[in-house]
């Protein structure tokens, strides 16, 4: 009687170890899961806004270059005022 409880204890105690080890397994998995999720939307986030930032500066510069050439053709529009001789 006494090595059959021996037995079942040592059973009962592997099973316990085996589901304990899994358990860890598994919770190491999610874990390292969420860590490479967590970097890959971070590269995702990082290369939005890079691409955001491009698209600012090109509108800017575009924004910039039209409020230039609108001066210019206002500088244009005053020198060709019949007071100024040139119409």
């Amino acid at each position: 009687m006494k090595l059959v409880l021996q037995i079942a204890v040592g059973v009962f105690l592997g099973a316990l170890m085996s589901q304990l080890l899994l358990d860890q397994w598994h919770s190491y998995e999610a874990q390292h899961a969420f860590e490479a999720e967590r970097q890959r939307l971070a590269v995702q986030e990082k290369a939005r806004n890079e691409r955001d930032q491009r698209v600012r500066e090109v509108l800017m510069g575009q924004l910039q270059r039209g409020k230039a050439v609108d001066n210019i053709s206002h500088s244009l529009k005053d020198n060709a005022h019949p007071k100024n001789g040139l119409e």
